[in-house]
């Protein structure tokens, strides 16, 4: 048999390698978690004594701390980046016990908004391979509509500003051409990152619920690309932090 496309392999088969057979279920692991990318902040959170580690995963890149935070029972795991890491790592913490999840992170806008603007995406466009190996082949994903609903429910009650649409997932960030933008706002889409459709499509496998929040980060939306120092937004990544914490308990 030879090498199969990337799109088109979703095989629902149990794998040789399941991350509930090596993985203890945590008898303390919250049910509710938030998912960050934001790791700086996350260890500034353990240093001021707002979370605790509750378990530690294990690979080659070392040992990756499970949080919890102390006020309430809501976990937070920072992810690795680009969609085969984050998967890989949502599987293992969907096997410690996680069942609901929020995560967070920066995205490059594709259309003209400030840095900051909050993104809610509800759909993502399939230009990385990890998804296509969870749900069946189709350009596009959507998070599952309940969740969709009640995130939204949650948002307005809040008082949350924020823009509801479609995100581009690719693997690839130094191959954002012109061209590719081009077509994916064609497509409707608001922002590009490098994990969302993986992440949804491990959600979707593995029945938990999962939805994203984004904040507006570099700025592809014209000819030049800005950095506008997105990665360096301390207290907008610590509130967007808080407010998952926020949403993910009342999911």
């Amino acid at each position: 048999m030879g090498i199969v496309s990337s799109k088109g392999s979703f095989d629902g088969a149990k794998a040789l390698i399941e991350p509930s057979e090596r993985l203890p279920k945590l008898p303390n692991m919250p049910k509710r978690i938030v998912l960050t990318f934001f790791r700086s902040e996350v260890e500034r959170l353990y240093e001021d004594f707002k979370t605790e580690i509750i378990y530690k995963l294990e690979s080659e890149m070392g040992e990756q701390p499970v949080y919890k935070f102390r006020d309430s029972d809501v976990g937070l795991v920072p992810l690795g980046i680009g969609a085969p890491l984050a998967a890989g790592m949502f599987e293992e913490i969907i096997a410690l016990g996680g069942e609901t999840f929020i995560c967070c992170g920066g995205a490059g806008t594709l259309i003209n908004k400030e840095l900051g603007a909050l993104v809610f995406p509800t759909k993502g466009v399939r230009d990385e391979g990890t998804s296509y190996h969870y749900v069946k082949a189709k350009d596009e994903i959507e998070i599952n509509r309940h969740v969709n609903k009640r995130v939204k429910e949650i948002l307005n009650e809040l008082k949350i500003d924020y823009i509801e649409g479609t995100t581009w997932t690719t693997d690839a960030f130094y191959r954002e051409t012109p061209g590719k933008i081009e077509d994916v706002k064609q497509r409707g889409c608001l922002t590009v990152e490098m994990e969302f459709t993986a992440l949804a499509a491990v959600a979707e496998y593995r029945n938990v619920k999962f939805a994203e929040l984004l904040y507006c980060g570099d700025d592809l939306s014209a000819n030049k690309w800005e950095g506008r120092e997105w990665n360096k937004q301390e207290m907008l990544r610590k509130d967007l932090i808080f407010l998952s914490k926020d949403i993910v308990s009342k999911l």
